[in-house]
């Protein structure tokens, strides 16, 4: 291992923790997680400030805790009567959803300087104050005119206004604004939008959701085995959350950077569908139109092999468009079956218009295949407001599940606990809604499982995941998967917080997975990727025999900053921090995993696991 200042304390202890985890001591496992726990505040493995979280990411004149602050140091913005004036003009004269625009400065009786700024809101704000990103003139020519370009405005139901404004020093601070433009959208409010597909575990049926601004006419999807011919159309529903659905702030506070309406989530399902058919649809209505047609395929009713995708942590970034053009091709080019995401999709952390730009950014591939998600901490936790909890999961205090080892932040999701993903996704009714769930897909078997819920022996999670693997019928699918948000093994350094969790993950669920023979554990969380051996009872057995554990926690958000170590075990097989996604196909006797990296779509790790013997 490679020593630093900055790794210093996370091998010491790992080492400490290592031995710890042989001798089984309940006064040191104390003591290990009060040392954890500093440690963990010491030491930082990424980090959800920088520029790259706010609207205009890099562009940005400010990190979104600024954003959130209100021009810190700078002062309010503010209309002064027989101020100059600035005239603004956009090119195009329309926005497409994800699109560009170029605003032109044209200044009348104003000189520009490199501190003035143009902000960029949509929908209803607080005043000037309020808006989602402001891009200063340094990187423009400050001339007359100027231009200032933003990007990836996705469609949020709105039209997006643009106000210049000036900064003065003297005598006190200025901000002064001194033109305003409005630039509509191409889309409507009853485009529809953000389509995606979920399995409900029956291969006659399928269900459609999307996105518009309107909840009538009713939401309808047309199908058929032609795409110049969709002869049925289905009907659905419509469904919304508001602000006060949330357990608490800052998700549930109405601004530009957190709660916005959702718009309307249409739910409509497909049934009497044959069994691995390949079938054509859109979705919308007549009066608001039509999305383009696309196809998915119904899912198996036999035991055949299957082809999927699964990875966590994604964000809306550049690397996690890769992913999500990589899961694209996947569908149209390698006959994908379904992705599995587990855990922390977006990292909306209450800032609602994400969960617009995530939608867009998975739609295409997430419209082709199941797209079958669970929860992430950044999802979920949080710590008031529990009567607003979807899961109805009831802890002790008025939060998520954090009993006293959690050594991992409890207000992750920043209150929306749940909230936005539970009306946005839909599952198989065998669980918890989108908490907890499982399917099977040809020879495969699935279970999305949360590690965000109390998964200790006894707790209704623990008792469903037990009758549900004593259930699995092996001949109709010999291969196991469970999924879940944290890892249980994991080599990763500046992670000591949640490898405390892991500790007690693996006491509660090893037992499980052994018995039951589960094949293989999906994680995420750490922004990395690694596979371990083979293990029972922690140890590595050979090929053929225990469980193999993968953290794909590499979909597009920052990546680890740490290596790796052996002092938190010997069971690492292959890892590295970098960006990509896991691809898995089974036959009868194998599943063949393959690490993909996003930079190119080469193949970083390959492994082929066998059944167990």
């Amino acid at each position: 291992c490679r020593f630093s200042v900055r790794h210093y304390f996370s091998l010491v202890f790992c080492s400490v923790f290592q031995r710890q985890t042989q001798t089984k001591s309940l006064s040191m496992t104390l003591l290990r997680v009060a040392l954890l726990s500093l440690v963990a505040a010491l030491v930082v493995a990424h980090d959800f400030t920088a520029k790259e979280r706010a609207f205009q990411r890099g562009n940005t004149r400010q990190t979104i805790e600024e954003l959130n602050a209100v021009l810190p140091n700078q002062g309010r913005i503010q209309r002064i009567k027989g101020a100059p004036s600035v005239t603004l003009t956009a090119d195009p004269g329309r926005i497409s959803d994800a699109g560009s625009v170029t605003i032109t400065a044209h200044f009348n009786n104003w000189s520009p300087t490199p501190d003035d700024f143009v902000t960029v809101s949509c929908g209803p704000t607080r005043g000037l104050d309020d808006f989602l990103d402001a891009v200063t003139l340094l990187d423009a020519a400050v001339s007359n005119p100027v231009q200032v370009n933003f990007t990836n405005l996705y469609y949020m139901r709105c039209d997006y206004v643009f106000v210049y404004v000036g900064v003065t020093y003297f005598p006190n601070i200025n901000n002064t604004a001194l033109g305003q433009l409005t630039v509509p959208s191409v889309d409507t409010l009853g485009t529809p939008k953000q389509g995606h597909l979920s399995y409900l575990d029956d291969p006659t049926k399928m269900v459609v959701q999307y996105i518009s601004g309107l909840n009538s006419p009713v939401p309808s999807v047309r199908f058929g085995l032609d795409p110049a011919h969709l002869t049925t159309t289905v009907t659905g529903t419509s469904a919304t959350y508001k602000a006060s659905d949330m357990c608490h702030d800052p998700a549930n506070q109405t601004a530009q950077q957190w709660f916005r309406d959702p718009g309307f989530i249409h739910t409509v399902t497909l049934t009497g569908l044959k069994p691995d058919t390949r079938y054509y649809y859109q979705f919308g209505n007549a009066v608001s139109g039509w999305s383009e047609v696309t196809t998915f395929r119904a899912g198996p009713s036999t035991s055949r092999g299957v082809r999927f995708v699964a990875y966590g942590d994604q964000d809306i970034g550049e690397a996690s468009h890769n992913t999500s053009r990589f899961v694209s091709y996947e569908a149209t080019q390698r006959d994908l079956d379904f992705v599995v995401h587990f855990g922390d999709l977006g990292y909306a952390l209450g800032t609602a218009w994400i969960w617009d730009a995530w939608g867009t950014v998975v739609a295409d591939g997430a419209s082709r295949v199941p797209y079958m998600v669970s929860v992430g901490n950044h999802e979920y936790d949080y710590t008031g407001g529990q009567k607003n909890d979807p899961s109805k999961e009831r802890e002790p205090g008025d939060g998520s599940f954090v009993p006293e080892w959690w050594a991992n932040g409890p207000t992750a999701s920043r209150g929306e606990c749940g909230v936005p993903m539970f009306y946005r996704f839909a599952a198989p009714s065998n669980g918890n809604s989108i908490f907890w769930y499982a399917f099977y897909y040809g020879n495969v078997f699935v279970v999305q499982f949360s590690s965000e819920h109390n998964f200790t022996r006894g707790s209704h999670q623990w008792n469903w995941l037990q009758q549900t693997l004593a259930r699995v019928d092996r001949v109709r699918a010999p291969w196991v998967i469970v999924t879940m948000h944290r890892p249980i093994y994991s080599t990763q350094m500046c992670e000591t917080g949640d490898y405390v969790i892991s500790l007690h993950m693996r006491r509660e669920l090893d037992p499980l997975f052994e018995q039951y023979n589960v094949n293989l554990v999906l994680v995420a969380h750490t922004h990395s990727y690694e596979r371990t051996c083979p293990l029972l009872g922690g140890e590595c057995v050979e090929d053929g025999r225990g469980v193999v554990h993968m953290t794909v926690g590499s979909a597009g958000a920052g990546l680890e900053t740490c290596g790796y170590s052996p002092a938190f075990g010997n069971f690492s097989r292959s890892h590295i921090n970098t960006w990509g996604y896991l691809r898995a196909e089974t036959t009868n006797d194998t599943i063949n995993l393959q690490f993909l990296l996003d930079v190119d779509g080469s193949i970083y790790d390959q492994y082929t696991l066998r059944r167990t013997k």
